[in-house]
C-alpha cells in the first residue's frame, strides 16, 4: 500500500500543540503553542482485556492516531483530534512507529475531572 492511499483514510483532523517557551511582554513562559493545524489523521481505537491483581475482569481501551510519514509529532504533544461527525477529543502523545508510508502515535486520553 502506498501513501496516497492510505491518506484517503485520514478523515479526522488534527491540530498539534507543542509545550514551549514563549516570551510574552518580555517574560518567559512555557505554554502550548499550536504547531500544525488541520493535520489529516486516523483516531483509532481498540479494546484491551485482561485480569487484574484482583482476578477481575478488566477492560481497557487504546488510541492510536495514524497520520501521513512527514508529520512532525513528538512524545509529549497534545493533540486535538476534530473527527468527520464533529466529535472532538484531546490527547497526549506516546511512542511514534514511523513507516515508509504513514505514522501509529500510541495516545493517552486527557481528561479533566
Amino acid at each position: 500500500m502506498n501513501g496516497s492511499i492510505l491518506a484517503k483514510l485520514h478523515k479526522d483532523k488534527m491540530t498539534i500543540l507543542r509545550y514551549e517557551e514563549v516570551k510574552v511582554n518580555g517574560i518567559t513562559r512555557m505554554q502550548d503553542v499550536e504547531k500544525y493545524i488541520d493535520v489529516p489523521c486516523r483516531l483509532s481505537k481498540e479494546k484491551l482485556s485482561g485480569i487484574s491483581d484482583e482476578n477481575t475482569p478488566i477492560l481497557t481501551i487504546a488510541h492510536k492516531v495514524f497520520t501521513g510519514p512527514n508529520v512532525d509529532v513528538l512524545k509529549g504533544d497534545k493533540l486535538v483530534i476534530k473527527q468527520k461527525s464533529g466529535r472532538i477529543y484531546t490527547f497526549k502523545a506516546g511512542e511514534s512507529f514511523p513507516y515508509s508510508a504513514h505514522i501509529e502515535i500510541d495516545v493517552q486520553k486527557e481528561e479533566t475531572a
